[in-house]
């Protein structure tokens, strides 16, 4: 069984729990001095994606090779998906996702909500429990 990473895996991503960004979102709109500002929110700590990949993998107690697939590749196959499925695997917008890096202050939660977001290794447990939690992760 492969798990597909997509444009290889390279790119740079900074995960923030939901949680987070709900508590970030309320305090926001209460607070007049954020009131019409664009405020960039992510996590703490910055990932490549296939590492990732390799926490939800661990987590989830699944083997499963990566197959790092190359931009170009990944557009080439996704084409493809959409004559077999109803829905291709990664729309546009996904692709130019993994083709550059999103990233952010690491400091951005404290200094601007003065709490430390969580981790994402500490909000993967979930991930070991039988049921729907882990079908997108079923071969």
């Amino acid at each position: 069984p492969l798990v597909w990473v997509p444009g290889g895996g390279i790119n740079v991503m900074q995960p923030l729990w939901v949680g987070d960004l709900a508590r970030c979102l309320v305090e926001a709109v209460n607070r007049p001095d954020l009131r019409n500002q664009t405020i960039e929110l992510a996590g703490s700590e910055r990932f490549r994606y296939s590492e990732i990949v390799g926490m939800v993998l661990e987590a989830a107690n699944l083997r499963r090779w990566p197959f790092h697939a190359p931009p170009l590749l990944a557009r080439a196959m996704n084409s493809l998906t959409i004559w077999m499925f109803r829905r291709p695997m990664l729309n546009r917008y996904d692709h130019d996702c993994f083709s550059t890096n999103e990233i952010t202050e690491l400091d951005v939660v404290i200094r601007l909500f003065g709490f430390q977001p969580a981790r994402l290794p500490d909000n993967l447990a979930h991930l070991r429990r039988r049921g729907v939690y882990r079908r997108p992760f079923q071969g």
